[in-house]
């Protein structure tokens, strides 16, 4: 039972459905035998007195996951209660992402509350209004109208104060980035970056960069947009080193997560000719590429060794794989991966860790495979001591 809604229909309906499962001789073969519950039934519920009261262990035991509560709904068919069986197979169905009509045309979707925050030992502490900073820089507001707004409402919903930014150069991305992390209040317990933007293998373009790509894309030979173009670009890994240890101490021991909605494709792959798909994407047109023939490009580094050394409780996700595109809906105004990442972290942020709604945003771009030829995201993490929840 992984979804929330799920679950509160079976505890509402628990005490009518115990009611339905009957103890008979062949479910309590069964449960003796069952490899992960035998030692249970033994040791706990053959003690218990009645058997509601074992009838009530049984199913919290097996209701407590998806798997487990299918083997349940196995066991109950076998037994020869087949419609009862069914009755908790409706409970523990996942139909999918639940994808309402208007998800993809709203900026505002609903943002699942947390039941029970985690806590603990395990999990980076979450539970202070603001948790910290969000900063989204918008360098393609023409593409992606809708994408940062939906993401600043989706993380006001998860307490934190939101930063917007739009259309910044590259020397201003490094300047105001730097002066609103060094202000960064030392009590938070978070930060994060999101940058949506043009990009070629691992830079980040500037607001003058993107204007000179839609130049250049109607005339391969404007001189003064190749310049543009040569010189507005920052570095990923120059981004991300803002927090570093080094340059931010104050952010020692605190989970920093990076976002980067922008291509990753290389040069090389450009020239060759990759094959089409059908979605618009947010990398260099071909006819630029083409008119850089000795354009040089550094290796892919943004995560070399010496670089993560000092980059300890960082998260970086990728809106695409490298040496791949990043490609948005034209009509909506938002990318494929920022309409899976901002509907499963709003469905799924109250109840799993950051890794599981990464998990389940490459699963929710299957839906979008026409448009981005199945092009997964990628994150990667340095030094991370705890599970990150949201708990909003």
């Amino acid at each position: 039972m992984e979804k929330i809604t799920n679950r509160d229909l079976y505890f509402r309906d628990f005490i009518e459905f115990k009611d339905l499962v009957e103890l008979n001789a062949k479910l309590v073969a069964d449960l003796r035998e069952h490899p992960y519950f035998c030692d249970d039934m033994t040791k706990v519920v053959e003690k218990l007195a009645t058997d509601s009261e074992k009838l009530v262990f049984i199913l919290v035991w097996f209701t407590r996951s998806r798997s487990t509560c299918g083997e349940f709904i196995r066991l109950l068919a076998e037994s020869g209660q087949k419609e009862t069986a069914q009755r908790l197979l409706t409970y523990n169905t996942s139909k999918g992402h639940n994808v309402e009509s208007g998800f993809r045309i709203c900026p505002e979707i609903e943002v699942q509350k947390a039941r029970s925050p985690m806590m603990g030992s395990l999990y980076y502490k979450m539970d202070q209004k603001p948790r910290g900073k969000c900063i989204i820089l918008n360098n393609v507001p023409k593409e992606c109208h809708m994408e940062s707004n939906r993401f600043k409402y989706i993380f006001e919903k998860l307490h934190f104060q939101v930063i917007e930014g739009y259309n910044w150069t590259a020397k201003q991305m490094v300047i105001n980035l730097r002066e609103i992390i060094e202000k960064e209040d030392k009590s938070c317990q978070a930060l994060v970056v999101m940058i949506i933007s043009h990009g070629l293998e691992e830079k980040i373009m500037g607001s003058d960069a993107c204007d000179a790509m839609r130049v250049l894309g109607d005339n391969a030979n404007d001189t003064a947009a190749k310049r543009v173009l040569d010189t507005d670009v920052v570095d990923i890994r120059d981004i991300v080193d803002l927090c570093s240890v080094q340059n931010c101490p104050e952010l020692r021991n605190i989970p920093k997560l990076f976002f980067f909605t922008c291509c990753r494709n290389s040069l090389k792959r450009e020239m060759c000719g990759e094959g089409k798909v059908k979605g618009k994407n947010l990398a260099i047109p071909f006819i630029e590429v083409a008119a850089h023939p000795k354009r040089h490009f550094p290796d892919m580094q943004s995560l070399d060794k010496q670089w993560v050394d000092n980059n300890m409780d960082t998260f970086i996700c990728y809106s695409c794989a490298e040496g791949h595109k990043t490609f948005y809906d034209e009509e909506y105004g938002i990318s494929h991966f920022g309409q899976a990442f901002s509907h499963t972290i709003a469905q799924y942020a109250c109840e799993e860790t950051l890794t599981s709604i990464m998990s389940r945003t490459c699963d929710f771009l299957q839906l979008f495979v026409e448009q981005t030829d199945a092009n997964p995201p990628e994150f990667r993490g340095k030094g991370l001591r705890r599970q990150l929840c949201f708990n909003p």
